[in-house]
């Protein structure tokens, strides 16, 4: 039994717990803020794990960090809840018009979308994720996406002003 200050009783009922779970969701998963205090952590553990030799979950979190970097933009530009999607272009395209990524990133993200799945589904690219994610190509993922990334927050900063 929940304490009375935490019990649904406590907020007037099932639907006032309702009304506080949907405006507490909205909080979090529209603040910008939130989304690029988890890019950071993301984007450390991503150069731990490449730094440590796992190449295949260091791709899967520079996937990741991209991504938060993208629904960062999203909250921020649009000051909506982002997709819950791993598609990177789908994610961009939300917010292209403020966002001038250039045809090479733009091919990147799809390449990066790829590492979503690979890394983690043997069956999506009939190889082990280590033989296709070297140090090679984690290096490459990493360099390429810090520089979406940097691009993303100096949008979202001069949004605010």
């Amino acid at each position: 039994m929940l304490p009375m200050k935490h019990s649904a009783h406590a907020l007037k009922g099932k639907l006032a717990l309702g009304i506080f779970r949907l405006s507490l969701r909205d909080l979090t998963r529209k603040d910008k803020d939130l989304w690029l205090e988890d890019l950071e952590d993301t984007l450390k553990n991503a150069k731990d794990l490449k730094a440590a030799g796992f190449y295949d979950v260091a791709a899967l979190y520079i996937q990741l960090a991209v991504e938060k970097a993208l629904k960062a933009a999203i909250a921020a530009f649009l000051n909506t809840e982002p997709p819950k999607d791993h598609n990177l272009m789908r994610l961009y395209s939300k917010v292209a018009d403020k966002l001038d990524l250039n045809k090479e990133q733009l091919i990147f993200l799809r390449e990066l979308t790829s590492a979503a799945y690979e890394t983690r589904y043997m069956d999506f690219s009939f190889k082990r994720p280590r033989e296709n994610y070297t140090k090679d190509v984690a290096d490459e993922y990493m360099n390429k996406a810090l520089l979406i990334i940097e691009h993303i927050k100096i949008a979202i900063e001069a949004e605010k002003k």
